[in-house]
């Protein structure tokens, strides 16, 4: 059996990746859910994976399996790519890096993305979506590789800015562990000054206030609000220590 190097590619998807190894575990107590689909090519006179690389590596490469279940499926050269994307994409571990790029090689088909997404049982807006998220630049594109973000609203909303901005709007969702709602108004705040950064005299600009919600280990939630667009992570720490000062001192005269 050998894996199509052309088919839609999950990251990190050797033998010393985490998940790999997790599914390798799981396969290992459990069985197999789903076979590996293959298709047989008869010039090279050997089995290709069609979907399930994944899986293939985990009994093949760590669980040391000879025998492994397969579908043989009948796919044709101009199918193929059809037929993986659609095995491929309502899978939840597969990169909305990849999802996306997947969704636009089916696009240079020649479908619309009505067509696409009537043929993947998603919405056009689903489809939409993963196309903006091919504008994204290199630089962007190379940070998420690495970076913890996985989410794909998430990267949808970033892939909208202005390339300028993809980047470091990227870096303070990591380094200041923004929620989805502080995401998509940093996201809205830094499209509203790329759209109009010389507002017309007597209109100034509008700053959206920033506001900082942390969840306490018992369940508590405590919103910091500010009347800049922006805080860093040290100012939220100031703004909280200076409220429990006010409220300890309140205290204090209330006894």
């Amino acid at each position: 059996i050998r894996i199509d190097e052309d088919q839609v590619r999950q990251r990190d998807k050797g033998p010393d990746d985490e998940d790999t190894k997790q599914l390798a575990e799981s396969i290992g107590q459990q069985g197999l859910d789903h076979p590996v689909v293959v298709r047989w090519m008869e010039s090279d006179d050997i089995y290709e994976i069609v979907a399930g690389e994944r899986r293939f590596i985990a009994m093949s490469k760590i669980l040391g399996w000879t025998e492994i279940p397969i579908r043989i499926k009948n796919v044709r050269d101009q199918d193929l790519p059809w037929v993986q994307l659609h095995e491929n994409v309502h899978r939840k571990a597969l990169h909305p890096l990849d999802l996306a790029d997947a969704i636009d090689r089916a696009t240079e088909a020649g479908l619309t993305t009505e067509e696409v997404a009537t043929k993947l049982c998603k919405s056009a807006t689903f489809v939409h979506k993963a196309l903006t998220i091919t504008k994204l630049t290199p630089e962007a594109r190379a940070f998420l590789e690495r970076s913890p973000i996985k989410s794909f609203e998430v990267i949808y909303e970033v892939a909208q800015l202005p390339a300028e901005r993809q980047l470091p709007v990227l870096q303070s969702i990591v380094a200041e562990d923004l929620t989805r709602d502080e995401i998509r108004r940093l996201a809205a705040d830094t499209k509203q000054l790329t759209v109009d950064p010389h507002p017309k005299r007597g209109r100034p600009a509008k700053v959206r206030p920033y506001a900082k919600t942390i969840t306490t280990e018992k369940g508590a939630r405590v919103t910091v609000h500010f009347r800049k667009s922006r805080a860093t992570t040290q100012e939220v720490a100031e703004a909280l220590e200076d409220a429990l000062k006010a409220l300890t001192a309140k205290a204090a005269k209330a006894a």
